[in-house]
């Protein structure tokens, strides 16, 4: 019996906090972005992180993320998106297609819809043009 004991001791420790939800496999279900800028262009320069203004509603086990003002070429063709999951962390990448570049950016609207396998709390990034331009921690408590 003691021996069972000092096992579960060994395997299991004593009063640490254990995690019963661990986070399940994401993956990117949809994706779409506005066809013109959603505001007015301007030069080259920009500071990512005060023009992002994003939102995530979740609806049970599927995320849906709104990214106003992705500030990218005034002359895109497309906007790529992809989801890269390290864990917990999922990384929404937002990559412009540019066949004739501009001497300008402006703000797109990006909208993507991220499925989950199970509940649990996940840290999202988005990342626009190879910069990070926000991050926050999403809850997902699963079906309503």
């Amino acid at each position: 019996m003691t021996w069972i004991v000092l096992l579960s001791l060994a395997f299991g420790g004593c009063g640490e906090d254990v995690d019963l939800h661990p986070v399940g496999e994401a993956r990117l279900a949809d994706y779409s972005h506005s066809e013109e800028c959603a505001g007015p262009g301007r030069g080259l320069s920009v500071d990512w992180e005060e023009t992002a203004k994003v939102e995530v509603v979740v609806e049970g086990l599927r995320m849906t993320l709104i990214h106003e003002n992705a500030m990218l070429n005034c002359c895109l063709d497309s906007i790529l998106v992809d989801l890269n999951q390290e864990g917990s962390l999922l990384k929404l990448v937002e990559t412009e297609v540019v066949t004739t570049p501009c001497d300008c950016i402006c703000p797109f609207k990006v909208t993507a819809t991220i499925g989950v396998s199970t509940p649990g709390t996940y840290t999202m990034e988005v990342w626009t043009a190879a910069e990070l331009v926000w991050t926050g921690e999403v809850e997902v408590a699963g079906a309503r």
